[in-house]
């Protein structure tokens, strides 16, 4: 009877097992460099926002070191006799 089939089922279900472990070593390399990659960009913007806000940082030092520079005045004729 019944027991002829059940050898089957056991092959199939090695073959399945055996695709679902090549699938989820597959899916986790692509995984993996997804989070890599995704990790590499978050650090991009995290440095190209860095250097934003030195530069800002820079630019504001420039112009209060300006503003408080003694003025220079160019006026012609005086001391002059």
């Amino acid at each position: 009877g019944g027991g002829g089939g059940e050898g089957g089922e056991k092959a199939a279900g090695g073959l399945v097992a055996l695709a679902l472990s090549q699938y989820a070593e597959r899916a986790s390399k692509d995984l993996q460099y997804v989070a890599a990659r995704a990790g590499k960009s978050l650090q991009g913007a995290v440095d190209a926002t860095t250097a934003y806000l030195n530069g800002d940082q820079e630019m504001a030092t420039e112009a209060q070191r300006n503003a408080l520079a003694e003025p220079k005045l160019d006026m012609p004729g005086v001391g002059k006799a």
